[in-house]
């Protein structure tokens, strides 16, 4: 099932950056349900990669919210897949960890992160290129 939801378009980024942390929650929510009721891998012992929405989608204004089995079947998950991932893991495990959506500046699309119990902030993202260059070396 696919449920489409739609941002008026010519707002001022923060309209998005609001709009994609609730889709993201959501995204968590559904992540948490599967993982409930399936063995799922934890993210960083997956081989799961990251890889960007692809820039047809993106053009036509598209962003995709994709579950942990669709991410899992496919193998790769762009930013908001993998901090969807990310934050139903940890919240399974009582960390309470948030999502956090940013706006680059200079950029045209927003960034997910993960805002960890502590405060600190883990990019699911740049921690998997990382692993990725590193095995390429």
């Amino acid at each position: 099932m696919r449920i489409v939801l739609t941002i008026p378009a010519g707002r001022d980024p923060s309209w998005t950056v609001e709009a994609a942390r609730h889709a993201l929650e959501a995204a968590v929510a559904i992540n948490r349900a599967i993982m409930s009721s399936q063995d799922v891998p934890l993210l960083y012992d997956s081989q799961i990669r990251f890889q960007r929405e692809p820039d047809g989608l993106v053009k036509q204004g598209i962003e995709q919210f994709d579950n942990v089995l669709t991410v899992l079947a496919r193998g790769h998950g762009d930013c908001d897949d993998l901090v969807a991932w990310r934050v139903a893991e940890l919240r399974e495990r009582d960390e309470p960890a948030t999502v956090r959506v940013v706006w680059p500046k200079g950029t045209r699309r927003f960034h997910a992160q993960v805002r960890r119990a502590d405060g600190s902030y883990e990019d699911p993202s740049r921690i998997l290129t990382l692993r990725a260059l590193r095995k390429r070396a």
